[in-house]
């Protein structure tokens, strides 16, 4: 019998849609059952995950992202000690990063378990500030980027340029650490010549990020999907198939198959939220669950 969608099934469902991935790696099941109090604001049809596939891996590496939309600090206090148990982040800088923003700014974080990794045990973490004014004002201060020069050495100055909308920072397993800035638009022009989104022909239209990594030079383009797009996903979803089917993703095939079984057996819908493409050529897809 189909499962009613309600905040708790929601992070339930949440849960078996990661689990697609392979079983739940110890140290992510405890910082996981932590964070089941985001999924309260679901009533308020507030996006609170997302899960994700890339095109250029055969087995496709656990990764997804929660957002705390309400602004209210407490995922941030909840990964920041979780990271500094694990003893292999750069605590320190963790600290204050995490200090950078007051609490009412938008603060997510996305966990991915690189599966050809010394440290495949522990995730990447990333960690982002998203806010249309705190953000935009902090990076338009000389004071705002004189404070990530003062967090990130190496960080030159003039790699921020303008006023980033997103500001994220990776932290690797083993202490490596990236530092990206992401600017919203309506329109992009592609990274190469093959970069192709997917048509989407409902109203409102989609708009983009451009993402730039400032310390590696990594470079990437989202495509991000209205909230609307959730009461009728299935055109979206079947363009986004066919890219991965042409690019011969057969992992990403049937990691979105498997999602699709989870959505149809909690009567909900797999629905995107952003797509992308990287300057190595992978593509990707950001996915969540959502009512019917």
């Amino acid at each position: 019998m189909p499962v009613r969608f309600t905040p708790r099934n929601d992070y339930e469902i949440f849960r078996r849609g990661i689990e697609v991935f392979g079983p739940i790696p110890d140290n992510l099941d405890r910082f996981i059952r932590l964070t089941d109090f985001l999924f309260s604001v679901s009533e308020k049809g507030q996006q609170v995950y997302d899960m994700s596939v890339l095109s250029s891996d055969a087995v496709c590496p656990l990764r997804f992202t929660l957002n705390d939309s309400s602004g209210r600090g407490q995922l941030k206090d909840i990964i920041c000690s979780w990271m500094i148990e694990q003893k292999v982040y750069p605590a320190d800088l963790i600290k204050d990063y995490a200090a950078l923003f007051s609490t009412g700014v938008q603060f997510n974080i996305g966990m991915e378990y690189p599966s050809r990794s010394p440290y495949a045990v522990f995730p990447v973490v990333k960690m982002y500030y998203e806010d249309s004014l705190s953000v935009p004002e902090f990076f338009s201060s000389a004071g705002g980027k004189k404070k990530m020069r003062q967090l990130f050495p190496q960080l030159k100055d003039g790699l921020i340029a303008g006023s980033p909308d997103i500001i994220c920072a990776d932290f690797f397993p083993g202490g490596r650490y990236d530092l990206k800035a992401y600017y919203a638009c309506r329109k992009i022009k592609p990274l190469y010549d093959e970069v192709r989104f997917p048509p989407h022909y409902a109203e409102p239209p989609c708009f983009y990020y451009e993402m730039r990594g400032l310390l590696s030079g990594r470079k990437k383009q989202y495509m991000a999907y209205p909230v609307e797009t959730q009461l009728n996903p299935q055109p979206d979803m079947l363009g986004i198939c066919r890219i991965f089917a042409e690019m011969k993703a057969v992992a990403a095939l049937k990691t979105i198959k498997k999602w699709q079984r989870v959505a149809s057996d909690s009567c909900s819908r797999l629905v995107p939220t952003l797509c992308s493409y990287s300057d190595k050529g992978s593509f990707s897809l950001y996915c969540r669950f959502a009512p019917k």
